[in-house]
């Protein structure tokens, strides 16, 4: 049975709170999955921010937009098994073969030095999937709910994992892969309690770290929202290279032109099939190479077209899919989560 302090410990992993000394690991084997590990409190955050939400105004979280989210966190999971070995692979050889010098795993500087180096990293990742199609048409997924809640940190690409592991790799030639992989999963881990809107300042700390007020702007639909806040858990990457917005006034979620709808494949597809028709509308080579890696926005006839769409609600049900993912509910996502909470209680 866990203790009080390894409840406490696992807690604080979700806000990064960690002894460096316990979180580096010389063997790759021996790199715990944290994000397993905390999938207790994912539950039991969700459930008091709900209850929280309906008791401050009498609003449930629409189940159907929860179970879309829940849906694509799990088909990201599922996506591991085929990216996750082979990208790490492919780091693990970068570093051994191609690496500039050889860090102590087991010291504390490295530790810290990797911190910043994935952080850095995962803004200019994440810049890069706002400000290029090809990539926005994964990262969209995340992007695709008209509700802001903890549920919405779990929507993400199937191809999530693979675009990532692209661009950090030239990390590899410094960062030992032990080390990154631990602030790999402490980066995606800070970044679910930000997706609330019960949360709205946190003092000072607002012009060091990502936030939920910075991170609401991030998703917002209105203009001035639009390619703001990158940020992973530092903020001053986006004070530092001109992407940061206050949080000025009410906002309104999801994408530029909602896709209204909650099937889990056209949440994760539809955005590539968009490209594909404009790409064999478009004529000439230049055109064709910027519907690939220009912004999400461009067209040929309005480059910049970014304008602000009413709020729509979809109609379509989202029950069905509850009952087409249960079997992956229980068996991936909250087997070993409701193992340690029995071990808990």
């Amino acid at each position: 049975m866990k203790t009080i302090w390894e409840c406490v410990k696992h807690f604080g992993y979700l806000f990064y709170i960690v002894d460096p000394k316990e979180a580096s690991y010389e063997n790759v084997d021996s790199v715990p999955d944290y994000i397993t590990q905390v999938i207790p409190y994912f539950v039991t955050l969700i459930l008091i921010e709900q209850i929280i939400t309906f008791v401050k105004s009498y609003r449930l979280i629409r189940i159907n937009d929860a179970i879309a989210s829940l849906s694509q966190g799990i088909l990201m999971e599922l996506s591991k098994a085929l990216f996750k070995g082979l990208a790490l692979m492919s780091y693990i050889y970068i570093y051994r073969n191609w690496r500039i010098c050889s860090l102590n795993w087991q010291n504390t500087s490295t530790w810290i030095i990797a911190f910043i180096a994935v952080d850095f990293g995962f803004y200019w990742i994440h810049r890069f999937t706002h400000e290029i199609n090809v990539l926005w048409a994964a990262h969209q997924v995340h992007h695709s709910s008209q509700e802001y809640n903890l549920t919405t940190a779990l929507r993400q690409s199937v191809l999530h994992l693979l675009f990532q592991y692209m661009f950090y790799m030239p990390l590899a030639v410094v960062i030992p892969p032990t080390t990154f992989l631990v602030h790999n999963q402490f980066n995606v881990l800070y970044q679910f309690w930000i997706h609330t809107q019960l949360i709205q300042t946190i003092g000072p700390l607002e012009y060091i770290l990502n936030t939920p007020s910075h991170h609401r702007v991030h998703h917002g639909r209105n203009k001035y929202c639009i390619d703001k806040n990158y940020g992973g858990v530092l903020i001053i990457w986006d004070r530092l290279f001109g992407t940061f917005q206050m949080e000025r006034h009410y906002i309104s979620y999801g994408l530029t032109k909602n896709i209204n709808t909650f099937n889990p494949f056209t949440i994760q597809m539809h955005h590539y099939f968009t490209i594909f028709h404009k790409f064999n509308k478009v004529r000439g080579f230049r055109n064709k190479i910027n519907c690939l890696f220009a912004g999400p926005a461009w067209d040929v006839d309005a480059p910049n077209d970014t304008d602000f769409h009413d709020y729509e609600t979809p109609n379509e049900s989202g029950y069905y899919l509850l009952a087409f993912y249960l079997p992956f509910i229980d068996f991936i996502w909250f087997y070993n989560g409701l193992q340690e909470m029995v071990q808990i209680f």
